[in-house]
């Protein structure tokens, strides 16, 4: 059920598809993508030929992104954005849609900051969607 709603609330959505497009182009290397539900950023951009690791707490949207994404340069990691630990260091995180909304107040963006930082190359960039216009901030 989780990835029907899911979805229906996110899967249509594309007004900032080019924008992570261009991240993705201007940033090479591999990317994490926050929050990544059932794919829609991360598929696209796999799409592109680039390598990204999906990132979400719901095993069940990650399930269906796999599936979906199956041949493609992708691999999905469970985990909460505030607390996650990967080997693998990163030159672009991208956090689409409401995702930064969704960690538990100033707190919890804190603690996914960190995590974040600690995942970046030395040149790395973190990228977060603003709602209210089709821009990272």
């Amino acid at each position: 059920m989780s990835v029907i709603w899911h979805d229906i609330e996110c899967g249509a959505y594309g007004a900032d598809i080019a924008l992570w497009r261009a991240l993705a182009r201007e940033h090479p290397g591999p990317l994490l993508d926050v929050g990544a539900g059932t794919g829609r950023i991360t598929l696209d951009l796999a799409r592109e030929g680039r390598r990204v690791v999906a990132l979400d707490r719901d095993a069940d949207l990650l399930a269906e992104l796999s599936a979906r994404g199956a041949g493609l340069e992708v691999e999905t990691v469970v985990a909460d954005a505030r607390e996650f630990s990967l080997a693998e260091r990163f030159a672009l995180i991208i956090v689409p849609m409401q995702t930064i909304q969704l960690l538990g107040g100033a707190g919890g963006r804190r603690m996914f900051l960190g995590r974040a930082r600690a995942h970046l190359t030395e040149t790395g960039v973190l990228a977060i969607r603003d709602q209210r216009t089709p821009r990272a901030v």
